[in-house]
Parts: C-alpha cells; structure tokens; sequence
C-alpha cells in the first residue's frame, strides 16, 4: 500500500470499500497486518469482534451483519424487524442471527445466537442482507413477547400504508402470511398463545394505542369491532372510526392529545362527529385518560354505549 502518512490517516486504499470486512478480505485487499493496526489507530477502520473490521462511515450493526450472514444464516428477530423497517426497532448491536439447527453456531460477544431451520422461502433480503421474511419473524419475536406485545407486532406488520397520510408501499404481510408461519411452527414453544394473538390481529390498525384499546375491548368480551372501516357511502359524507360496533352503531375514536388538540383538527372531529350523528351512528370519544387502570375507563364509556344501543351483555 502506497501512499504518504498523512493520507493514511484519511483513506483506505480504492480495493477497499466501504462496509464490513473479514481479515482476509482486509489480506485480499493487499493490507498486511500492520496496515490493518495502522488503520484502526487512525479510525478508518473499526473493529467488531475478533477478526471482523467496519471501513468507512457505515453502521456498525450492519457491517457486522454483511460479514456474517451468508446461505447459512440470516439476520432474525430484533435485527429482521430493524432491517425490515418496523417501529421502534433500531438496528444495533448486539444482533441476532440464526443458523439451521445441525449448522455451526455463531459465538461472539456482539451476536446474540438462535437455532432453527427456517425454509429459504421464509428469508428475504433488506439492504443487501438476508433475514427472516415479516411473518416468520412476528412468531419468533411473538415466543418472548407478552400477547399484548404480540398483537401491537402483529398489527404493524399487517398496517398497510395510508395514501392519504402519504404513505407508500405495500403492507409487511398478509394475514394468510401470519397465519401460515404460525402453523409451520407447530410444537414451539408457546405456538398455542401465539395462534391465539394471530386471530386477534387486524389489517388497518394505525398505532400500538389502537392495538391495545382493541384487546381491552377483547379481554373485557365486548363484540369484536371492525378496525378502521369507512363508514357512509356518499361523497364527502362519511367517516372513519377507529372501532366500530356495526350492530350497535356504535363508533369508537382514540384521541391522542398531542394531535387531536390542534385547531385544524379540532375542526376535523367536529365534523367526523356531525357526520356519525347524521348517520345515525354514536361517537365514543376516548383519549390517554381512558387508558389508566388497564383500560377500564374506556370499557366502562363504550359499554354504556353499547347498552345503551341495545347491547345486553351477551
């Protein structure tokens, strides 16, 4: 490698790109051992465990992942959510990844290991690495979640984008998708909870309040509502409740404070009110301070709204 001190500092040679690289790749690339010491003291080179280097100003967690994931493994759990793009899942360190179950086992500080024999049409690729696909990974993830946490995973995986919100693409996966990986499954652990949590899982959910709502609705043995259904079929004339207990024509909004305080949206619910009123329909209005006590604020308004639109409790 040929070039002055001073630009050593500051660059790599061309042969090596940006990204996660393994000794020999480094050796492949024509820097030797020392070069390669030379390059870790001067911060062009991070190291991520015992033989495997970051050159350039890429995420760590991800260069580890593009050394160590190959035809024998792919990125799951955690990392697969990150990867593929779900809420509040950062790709970081450590990762997980899982290897078939008579393979090698990945054993390093910064992995965190699983065994299982996922079908290669379970695996997908998000940015160049290979990871579980959206379904496979929501029962893997579901095995070590609590049923509500499973539901709010779930829900997000089958929240297909708004348009309206500007959103593009598609959703994660189908229920068929869930339903499936569940049933490839058979005999894991904790299967017959997680099958529970698939059948509660509903297309159109938009956030984790919603999904938690839901399943106090569920646990309190409510009718199982619709999930953000359009309601009213002219023009300009119908709305979209969070719930909604066709039967009873009773509908359901979660209000989150921080949205449903601003003037142009006052305005918009006042509205969405008028509209259900006309329709014949009973709008309960439910925000943060419904949801204290596991819920039962919430459940109290909606069953007294059910009652009192001739709902027997059965």
């Amino acid at each position: 490698m040929e070039f002055p001190l001073d630009d050593r500092r500051r660059r790599l040679p061309s042969t090596v790109p940006p990204g996660g690289h393994t000794v020999r790749d480094l050796h492949d690339a024509a820097l030797d051992a020392g070069e390669i010491r030379h390059a870790v003291g001067y911060g062009t080179l991070t190291p991520l465990g015992r033989g495997i280097y970051a050159a350039g100003d890429v995420d760590r967690a991800a260069a580890l992942l593009e050394v160590l994931t190959d035809e024998r493994c792919a990125a799951s759990h955690g990392t697969a959510a990150a990867l593929l793009g779900l809420p509040e899942h950062e790709l970081r360190l450590p990762v997980h990844l899982t290897t078939p179950t008579a393979g090698f086992r990945v054993q390093r500080p910064e992995v965190v290991p699983h065994r299982s024999d996922v079908p290669e049409d379970q695996i997908v690729e998000r940015a160049g690495i290979r990871c579980t696909s959206p379904a496979r990974t929501w029962v893997d993830m579901a095995q070590t979640l609590p049923p509500l946490g499973a539901l709010v995973l779930a829900d997000q995986i089958l929240r297909p984008p708004r348009r309206e919100f500007g959103e593009v693409g598609e959703a994660l996966a189908g229920p068929e998708e869930l339903h499936e990986a569940v049933a490839r499954r058979r005999g894991s652990r904790g299967i017959r909870q997680i099958r529970r949590v698939a059948e509660l899982a509903r297309v159109g959910v938009d956030s984790p309040r919603e999904t938690a709502l839901r399943y106090a609705v569920h646990r309190a043995g409510l009718p199982d509502p619709r999930v953000n259904p359009r309601i009213g079929d002219e023009p300009g004339w119908t709305f979209q409740p969070d719930l909604a207990f066709d039967a009873f024509r009773v509908a359901v909004q979660y209000e989150g404070t921080a949205v449903h305080s601003r003037s142009d949206q006052v305005l918009r619910d006042v509205r969405r009110a008028d509209i259900a009123a006309a329709l014949g329909w009973l709008e309960v209005r439910i925000t943060k301070e419904h949801s204290v006590d596991d819920w039962r604020p919430a459940i109290r308004k909606i069953v007294q709204a059910l009652l009192s639109r001739g709902w027997t409790g059965r």
